[in-house]
């Protein structure tokens, strides 16, 4: 009977072992919804069972961890070949978990980070500055779709909230992108055909244009000066771009430029200086603020005062010819290919404006000049040039038309002369002063002239360059 009963006890215990081992066998089991290969399903099994044992005996398991995992001891290649799907697994001591597996074809970087083993959007958003608008907006709807595809289990809530962040700011990029095209747009045809824009009194004037921002927005303003033949100086006009309906605006005589009125920038604000003649100084910072000028009084004296307040540091407007839309286009960070056509294009505009004044000029009968450029300062350097000494120290000085603009020929030349008393004569020089232009930048090479006379005007009196004939200049370039 003992023997029996104990029979009957080792069956119940071995029944009891079998049944456990079934058990473990069958809660440890996964029970995919998709077909895998038997390798992957073999590898996931025994992932799983390590994971079971070794990490996750007492807690819940999130999806996520077993993708970790996955990452982890599957190679990538095999990883990539898990078909996208949702696998039902029974842990012992745990609740029942959906492991979604989701394959990711974006950069290794933006998957996972192997050193955390955290999902690593971090780099991919660092990364983000560094492209184009067009390029970041791309990378963000990138990083948010991985996000919608793995069911919200990439993106931490604080990289979500980075990602929102940096969506609004793209938004404000995206905004000032559009403005600033849109000013650009527009100054291009004003530079294209600024007569159609600006109300002028003398229809053969020419542009020169400048870029600077006195707004209180991101988006500058255009700048041109051009002469006026009623004021008998320059006039200084300024379009701008109204924020507030992405329209145009001319000021047609913003500012006068002159001998008693001077122009300048500072620190974002235009100046105008201005001196009375009984010697009353007043100078005046204007800015664009929401649409409309507004200027300030910054420093009024009278010249004879003892006590003048100290001068601000004023920027000189670089002016540009308006045939050059390469500064244009490089203010408004236009890419590459734009900027070198519009080279190319000056280039060309160059090479067809000097042709059409050296024929014009020869039509005419013109003087045409090559030589040596030299642009002196000054009467000290003027008469060191010449090795003269000032002809009229005995009485004083004479006064500095500087800064000289002196043609060197190759050699001496013959050329009709005009005297101011009317006498027309052949004379000899090697030295032509050529007068209204501004070409310092042509210092020291060869150039040509064009002028607007067939002969050259002799000096009858001491002034200085001494003896030196003269004439306007209509046009100089560098003879390449």
């Amino acid at each position: 009977m003992k023997r029996k009963n104990i029979l009957i006890l080792l069956i119940l215990l071995m029944g009891a072992l079998l049944l456990a081992c079934s058990q473990t066998k069958k809660e440890s089991k996964i029970r995919f919804e998709t077909n895998l290969d038997k390798h992957l399903e073999k590898e996931l099994e025994k992932i799983l069972i390590h994971i079971k044992s070794e990490e996750l005996s007492d807690k819940d398991l999130e999806p996520i961890d077993l993708y970790y995992e996955l990452k982890n001891d599957l190679a990538e290649e095999d990883l990539l070949k898990l078909p996208k799907g949702s696998y039902k697994i029974d842990y012992p001591n745990l609740l029942d978990k959906d492991l979604n597996i989701y394959k990711i074809d974006g950069p290794k970087e933006a998957i996972l980070d192997s050193q955390t083993d955290k999902i690593d959007i971090n780099l991919r958003i660092e990364k983000l500055e560094d492209l184009t608008l067009e390029e970041r907006e791309s990378s963000i709807s990138e990083i948010e779709k991985f996000d919608e595809d793995a069911k919200n289990l990439l993106l931490s809530d604080d990289i979500k909230e980075k990602i929102k962040t940096m969506k609004e700011e793209l938004a404000k990029e995206q905004e000032k992108a559009r403005l600033m095209n849109n000013a650009f747009e527009n100054y291009k045809k004003v530079l294209e055909d600024p007569k159609s824009y600006i109300e002028l009194d003398n229809p053969d004037v020419d542009f020169s244009y400048y870029i600077y921002n006195i707004s209180n927005t991101d988006i500058p303003q255009l700048f041109l000066s051009h002469f006026s033949t009623q004021y008998y100086n320059a006039i200084i006009s300024m379009a701008y771009i109204d924020t507030n309906t992405d329209e145009l605006k001319i000021i047609d005589r913003f500012a006068i430029e002159s001998a008693r009125v001077g122009i300048g920038l500072y620190e974002g604000s235009f100046v105008s200086s201005y001196i009375s003649g009984t010697g009353n100084y007043e100078e005046y910072h204007i800015k664009l603020i929401d649409n409309k000028t507004e200027e300030k009084l910054m420093r009024a004296f009278h010249m004879d005062d003892e006590n003048i307040p100290e001068p601000f540091e004023k920027e000189e407007f670089a002016w540009t010819d308006i045939y050059n839309m390469t500064s244009l286009y490089e203010e408004f960070n236009r890419p590459k290919t734009e900027i070198e056509n519009a080279k190319k294009e000056y280039e060309k505009k160059l090479e067809s404006i000097k042709t059409k004044i050296i024929e014009d000029a020869k039509a005419k009968g013109n003087l045409i000049l090559k030589g040596t450029l030299h642009v002196l300062q000054n009467n000290e350097e003027m008469l060191e040039f010449q090795g003269k000494e000032d002809p009229n120290k005995l009485y004083g000085h004479s006064y500095d038309y500087g800064p000289y603009y002196i043609l060197e020929l190759d050699e001496a030349g013959e050329f009709t002369n005009y005297s101011p008393d009317g006498e027309v004569y052949i004379g000899s020089t090697q030295l032509i002063n050529l007068w209204e232009i501004e070409k310092a930048e042509l210092n020291g090479k060869r150039v040509i002239a064009i002028t607007n006379s067939d002969g050259l005007i002799w000096p009858s009196d001491s002034s200085i360059p001494i003896g030196v004939p003269g004439t306007s200049c209509i046009e100089i370039y560098e003879d390449n």
